[in-house]
């Protein structure tokens, strides 16, 4: 089941978020936010993402990338620990 979510329609009625786990899939993290999820400094996560250990960004707000929720959350289930995006433990 999903998160009932209220977005202050005008009947204040929730609605069903019907995306998988929960989560809202179009939530956008910026790499702070990723960086706060993995629990690693800002020079890791750079060097890492340029390794190719981390998801590629799903876009960019200007300069600044960011990952959808649904990216950080596949990531982390298919990673197991190892901080590896592409399953070569």
């Amino acid at each position: 089941m999903g998160v009932v979510i209220n977005k202050g329609g005008a009947d204040k009625s929730p609605r069903q978020n019907t995306s998988l786990n929960g989560l809202n899939d179009f939530l956008r993290l910026h790499a702070k936010d990723f960086i706060r999820l993995l629990a690693i400094g800002h020079t890791a996560f750079y060097a890492g993402l340029k390794a190719n250990r981390y998801p590629p960004p799903d876009g960019y707000d200007g300069k600044r990338p960011y990952w959808f929720q649904k990216t950080a959350y596949d990531f982390l289930s298919n990673s197991n620990g190892r901080g590896d995006c592409h399953g070569k433990g």
